[in-house]
């Protein structure tokens, strides 16, 4: 949590995420003379190859800053077994070049991108258990102290239990994949035991969170609840992203023969990040000051030693929407109106009403697991200074940038602790930003056609005024010209509102209500840049700083307002009226001549409005957001526009969405089954697009 991690998981393709300077628990290792080995998956980024023009990356090359550049000497696994590419990676290169397209919607693939051909999700774990078992089996050999570090991809998503284990738990998939989990780690000290290391060797067995919740696409937590009367979580409340103690608290397996003895158990609580100061403790070694700045040594806890204090003063969770809860003793206090962090596939009505948890309407929760280990009796309102305790520990936490002794450090980013109100009601919408606009747009008619008024939806900062010189951004909405409204954009337009823009959604006709063709709709395009310019410094916008976006068709129209000569419907207008100063455009239609868009329905009916075919010297900065595994308006159209701007000498910026398909960029509130993320990182792609280009701030200074 004190990474650019603010919530969620880092996507397909994504950069690294611990810094290259940072010391890990495997360079330490190696820098005392270990051999240190990863099997498993790698969830933690890589320096990816840029997709080219066409949308593809260059697997034939290195990938660098992957396991073998932050302290494993060999490495073997996969990603993320349910994201693309589809493949093993051994140390810096594919296992084979994924050249294949996965086949979405079958065996258990749901997300599209680039596969190796003949690739079988049944066939990871199987794999990671060979590379493990021949790892342990080299290190006994080698007569050099070894680490394996094993991150399972089971039972995990994609529940794919081999052939061998199917029925074994008469408990269904899932239970078979964990069968086949134990049967791994069974060999694993099996292969102990062969090279004769089994008593020497710390074997640590512990999971990452609580049971996968219901999902779309998977049965999860309280399904198996259901069918099979087994939780995973017990009677603890809560499960996977939760903070609750059903989302965090997991089970923590130490053999150690030398050392611990059998059969003995502990009720210390311990984290994940003690692993570092721990094994330090063990080999005397002094970590530099910014190392395991979260990390208590818990080898007194392992060796069964009487203490007369906790060996953590208080742990920090984190959920997986990014709000905070903080454990101190029994007490635990959740940052946050609800520990429950998975929204629409949360807590079952069933199930809350089976175990008795109660609604409240407090800030956050306040339990103590001593006497209601379940978690149903909030404390909040009532014991407000183990509150006040609490916070105030968590705060120095942040503030000092360690919870452990040594100097103060510095986090990665700035850190949030009271997070809006997103993972918890999912009723609750965020609270506008300051400067946010009115709840209420002013809504304008710009023009009148089809026996309609067509109108602009001005969301425009409180405090905006004329001469303010603001950033105006026009939204044009999709829908294949022929449907949907101004309303998909109004998130929007409230978040660019919200840093002092004026933003304004346009309508315009479309062929379901009008009978209208797209070269209409072209035509409305132009007329509202042309109103938006005309009424700029009324509505304290800057005429020659006017952004036109859009997505899908609204990304066509936008595009043709600066590409597109003509289709103008006013009297005596001309092209540099309608044309805006940049672009943002979200898979956007850019080619729609017979080659490209619907031409094979229309010809070239509509190459004149084909934004591909006027490309041309001193175009306005563009940027192109668009999924790769788009299959309604194929990633390819990117590739030709954006190079044909570039080789005209115009800026055309492509930032590629791997495997996400058409109207990715949705806010959920919008398209149902739109992620919040990819709306979120669009919205920041955007954002930074237009700071670089000198329209954010959104309000300068007069001359």
């Amino acid at each position: 949590w004190r990474t650019r991690l603010q919530r969620n998981v880092i996507g397909p393709f994504s950069p690294p995420l611990i810094a290259e300077n940072q010391l890990t628990v495997a360079g330490m290792l190696r820098g005392q003379g270990y051999a240190t080995t990863c099997v498993g998956k790698w969830h933690l980024g890589w320096g990816w190859p840029k997709p080219g023009d066409d949308g593809k990356r260059d697997f034939t090359k290195p990938i660098p800053d992957g396991p073998t550049a932050r302290g494993f000497d060999r490495y073997f696994g996969t990603d993320v077994p349910n994201y693309p590419p589809y493949c093993f990676l051994e140390n810096d290169r594919t296992v084979g070049i994924p050249s294949a397209a996965a086949p979405v919607g079958r065996d258990a693939f749901n997300m599209a991108g680039p596969m190796v051909p003949d690739w079988k999700l049944v066939d990871v774990l199987p794999g990671l258990e060979k590379h493990a078992v021949e790892s342990v089996e080299t290190a006994a050999k080698g007569g050099k102290p070894f680490f394996l570090y094993l991150p399972l991809t089971s039972p995990h998503y994609p529940i794919v239990p081999a052939p061998a284990f199917k029925g074994k738990s008469k408990a269904g998939d899932f239970g078979d994949f964990v069968v086949q989990t134990d049967h791994v780690v069974g060999e694993v000290l099996a292969a102990l035991k062969r090279g004769g290391v089994a008593d020497e060797t710390l074997v640590i067995f512990t999971s990452d969170n609580g049971p996968e919740i219901t999902g779309e696409v998977k049965p999860g937590a309280y399904d198996r609840l259901k069918e099979f009367g087994h939780a995973s979580m017990g009677t603890l409340r809560g499960a996977k992203r939760d903070v609750w103690e059903g989302g965090h608290r997991v089970p923590f397996l130490a053999r150690w023969p030398v050392k611990i003895a059998a059969g003995r158990t502990c009720d210390e609580t311990v984290c994940h990040v003690d692993l570092m100061a721990t094994l330090a403790a063990v080999l005397d070694v002094k970590l530099p000051a910014d190392a395991g700045v979260d990390s208590v040594n818990i080898l007194p806890a392992l060796l069964g030693e009487k203490r007369p204090a906790p060996l953590r003063e208080a742990t920090v969770h984190h959920s997986g929407q990014g709000n905070f809860a903080i454990r101190r003793g029994d007490w635990v206090l959740i940052l946050a109106p609800t520990g429950d962090d998975n929204r629409k596939n949360g807590e079952p009505t069933w199930f809350r009403k089976d175990r008795g948890y109660e609604p409240h309407a407090e800030a956050g929760e306040l339990f103590n697991l001593a006497t209601d280990p379940t978690q149903k009796k909030n404390l909040y309102a009532t014991e407000t200074a183990k509150v006040h305790e609490l916070t105030a520990l968590m705060e120095r936490y942040v503030a000092e940038g360690r919870s452990t002794p040594g100097p103060r450090q510095k986090n990665d980013v700035p850190i949030q602790l009271v997070k809006t109100a997103k993972a918890g009601n999912p009723n609750q919408k965020d609270p506008p930003p300051k400067n946010d606009a009115p709840i209420a747009p002013k809504t304008v008619t710009y023009k009148e056609a089809s026996g309609e008024e067509l109108r602009l939806h001005v969301y425009a900062p409180a405090d905006a005024k004329p001469g303010d010189n603001r950033t105006a951004i026009v939204f044009f909405f999709g829908g294949g010209w022929s449907g949907w409204n101004p309303t998909q954009f109004e998130p929007f337009a409230r978040h660019f509102a919200g840093l002092g823009c004026v933003a304004v959604c346009a309508d315009y006709r479309v062929s379901s209500r009008h009978k209208t063709t797209p070269a209409d709709a072209v035509r409305d395009a132009k007329s509202a840049v042309r109103y938006v310019r005309e009424h700029a410094k009324e509505w304290g916008a800057d005429p020659n700083r006017i952004v036109a976006a859009g997505g899908s068709a609204g990304g066509h129209l936008a595009a043709c307002t600066a590409v597109v000569p003509g289709f103008l419907d006013e009297t005596g207008a001309k092209d540099a009226d309608a044309a805006p100063n940049a672009l943002v455009l979200f898979n956007p239609v850019l080619d729609t001549s017979a080659a490209g868009f619907g031409g094979g329905k229309r010809g070239d009916e509509l190459k004149p409005i084909s934004p591909q075919h006027h490309v041309r010297k001193k175009l306005p900065p563009a940027l192109v957001l668009h999924g790769t595994a788009d299959t309604t308006v194929p990633f390819k159209q990117v590739g030709a526009f954006a190079k044909a701007m570039r080789d005209a000498g115009n800026v055309c910026e492509v930032e590629a969405f791997e495997g996400r398909g058409h109207g990715f960029f949705n806010h959920p509130d919008f398209r149902k089954g739109a992620k919040s993320d990819d709306y979120d990182a669009c919205v920041k792609r955007a954002t930074k697009f237009l700071e670089d280009h000198k329209f954010l701030p959104a309000r300068v200074p007069q001359k």
